[in-house]
C-alpha cells in the first residue's frame, strides 16, 4: 500500500502526501474530518465536543471563520490533547485499536497528526498558488519548510505571522485550522502573553509546552491577537492627523484675477475635474495645491522622508482647489496642512477673498469608531487608503537608509548594517517594510522593489 508498505518518492503525483498528489490529500482530508467527529462523538458524546467549542470560540469579524476555526481547534484538541487514565491522547488510543474504520491513507494522515500543535508560523516567501515556504517561530531550529495551503497562499504575503495548528506531512506540511495573522505591530506583546500564559499553565501541568499551551488555549489567543490589533489600531487611528477639511470663500474680485494667480503660482496644476470623491460643482474648475513654491515651507514640520525636492518622482500635496463662478473652496485632508493653506491663501489671494465658512471632520475618528460619514460628507475608504499610500516610495526609500530608525535604538539603518550587534533588529525593520509594500502590491497593484536598498544594507536574505 502506498506509503506505508510501497516507499512513495516526493514527485509521486498518486500519494496524497507529496506536492503533486496535494487534491488527493484534500479529497481524504474530507473523508477523515467526517470519521474524527463521528469518533469522537461516539466516544465522549457531543456535549464534551460543544463544550470544547465554547472554549475555543473568540471575536471575529466573521462568524463562519470563528465557527470553522473552533469546531476544528475542539476536534484536535479532543483527540491529539487531551489524555486518558493512560495517559495516553484519544487518537493514540484509536491508533492501539488499530485505526479501525480508516483507509490506509487515513491512518498514514492521523499518525502524522499525534504531534500536531498550535504554533506561529512566518511565511518566507509564497511560492505559488498554493505553496508557501515557512519557518516555526517556536521551532526556529527547525528550519524553514514548505506549507500547502490554497487559501492562504492568496492571500498572504511575505513576513506574514500566523498562529494557527500545523501538521507536518511526509512532504510538505499543512495549516490544519483557520487561524489569525497576528500584525507586526503586536507581535512582541502578543509573545509576550503568550509567555505569561504558559508560566500559569505550569503551575497546573508543569510539563506543558508553548505549543501545548497555545493549543488548549488556541481560542482564547486568536480572540486576544484580534484585540491587540484592534486596539493598536484604533491608538493610532486617534493619532493621525486626517481630517477632512474644507474653508469656503466669496470672491471680492472677477474670477479672471482670481485664474491669474493659480496660473501663475508654481503651487498650483490645473486638473480636468473634481479629485478626491469631490462632486461636480457646474461652471467649476479643479487645481491640486501642490507642496512647492511657498507652500513647499511645509515641509520643515513634516518627516523628511516626505519632502518633495525630487521633481522627477513628482511632488507632495497639499490640498486641492475648486474655483466655482461665484465662490472659491480650498481643502485638505490634514489640519497641519489645511491650517498652512489657509495662512498661505491670504498670502497668494490678498484683498480677493472672504471667508465664509469652513467644515473639518475628523475621518479618524469616524473610522475608529466605525461610524459611516454622513452622504455629504462620505469619503470611500479605498480611495483614502490609496490617498495615504500614495507617497513616493522613490523618494522615502531615497532618504530611509540615513534616517534615524526608534527600532535601531536611533541608529540609521546604513550605520545598523555595519554593526554585527544590529543585525537581528535591522532584518526585523526590514521585513516590517517587506511586508508592506508586499501588501502594496496584492491590493493596490504598486510596483516597488526594495532589492537595491537591501543590497545596499547587505541584506540578500531578504530579497
Amino acid at each position: 500500500m502506498r506509503g506505508s508498505s510501497i516507499a512513495c518518492a516526493s514527485g509521486c503525483a498518486y500519494f496524497p502526501f507529496a506536492v503533486p498528489g496535494y487534491d488527493l490529500w484534500l479529497k481524504t482530508d474530507s473523508a477523515l474530518a467526517r470519521k474524527m467527529l463521528s469518533r469522537i462523538k461516539e466516544c465522549f458524546g457531543q456535549n464534551h465536543f460543544e463544550n470544547w467549542m465554547h472554549r475555543m470560540s473568540f471575536e471575529d469579524d466573521s462568524l463562519e471563520h470563528m465557527m470553522q476555526t473552533a469546531a476544528a481547534s475542539a476536534a484536535y484538541n479532543i483527540l491529539f490533547i487531551e489524555r486518558s487514565a493512560k495517559g495516553l491522547s484519544p487518537a493514540r488510543e484509536w491508533k492501539e485499536e488499530g485505526w479501525p474504520g480508516l483507509s490506509n491513507d487515513e491512518r498514514q494522515m492521523m499518525e502524522f497528526r499525534l504531534s500536531s500543535r498550535a504554533t506561529v508560523i512566518e511565511v518566507q516567501r509564497v511560492l505559488d498558488h498554493q505553496a508557501m515556504e515557512c519557518v516555526d517561530v517556536l521551532d526556529p531550529e527547525r528550519g524553514s519548510f514548505i506549507v500547502l495551503d490554497r487559501s492562504t497562499a492568496s492571500q498572504v504575503v511575505r513576513y506574514t505571522r500566523l498562529l494557527a495548528w500545523l501538521t507536518h506531512y511526509r512532504y510538505f506540511s499543512r495549516i490544519e485550522n483557520n487561524g489569525v495573522e497576528i500584525m507586526d505591530n503586536i507581535f512582541d506583546d502578543f509573545l509576550m502573553e503568550t509567555k505569561k500564559r504558559l508560566m500559569k499553565e505550569t503551575v497546573k501541568s508543569p510539563t506543558i509546552t508553548q505549543k501545548e499551551c497555545l493549543s488548549q488555549n488556541f481560542g482564547f489567543f486568536c480572540g486576544l491577537a484580534q484585540k491587540m490589533a484592534k486596539k493598536r489600531s484604533l491608538m493610532m487611528l486617534r493619532k493621525m492627523d486626517l481630517y477632512d477639511c474644507k474653508a469656503v470663500y466669496r470672491l471680492l474680485v472677477p474670477t479672471e484675477e482670481i485664474l491669474r494667480v493659480l496660473e501663475k503660482e508654481p503651487d498650483f496644476k490645473k486638473e480636468n475635474g473634481p479629485s478626491f470623491d469631490q462632486k461636480p460643482i457646474p461652471g467649476a474648475q479643479y487645481y491640486s495645491w501642490l507642496r512647492r513654491g511657498r507652500s513647499k515651507a511645509i515641509e520643515k514640520k513634516m518627516n523628511s522622508a516626505f519632502h518633495s525636492d525630487d521633481e522627477p518622482f513628482g511632488v507632495g500635496i497639499l490640498g486641492f482647489v475648486v474655483l466655482c463662478p461665484d465662490r472659491m473652496i480650498i481643502g485638505s485632508f490634514s489640519k497641519l496642512k489645511y491650517r498652512f493653506a489657509k495662512k498661505i491663501a491670504k498670502q497668494y489671494f490678498k484683498g480677493m477673498i472672504l471667508l465664509q465658512g469652513e467644515k473639518i471632520v475628523d475621518l479618524a475618528k469616524q473610522m475608529a469608531e466605525k461610524k459611516e460619514p454622513l452622504e455629504a460628507e462620505h469619503q470611500d475608504r479605498k480611495q483614502l487608503e490609496s490617498m495615504l499610500a500614495s507617497q513616493s516610495y522613490e523618494r522615502t526609500y531615497k532618504k530611509f537608509p540615513d534616517e534615524p530608525i526608534p527600532m535601531l535604538g536611533g541608529k540609521t539603518p546604513r550605520e545598523a548594517s555595519r554593526d554585527p550587534l544590529m543585525h537581528a533588529s535591522l532584518v526585523e525593520l526590514m521585513k516590517i517594510h517587506i511586508k508592506g509594500i508586499d501588501k502594496q502590491k496584492k491590493e493596490k497593484g504598486v510596483e516597488f522593489s526594495l532589492n537595491a536598498l537591501l543590497d545596499e544594507l547587505n541584506l540578500p536574505e531578504l530579497k
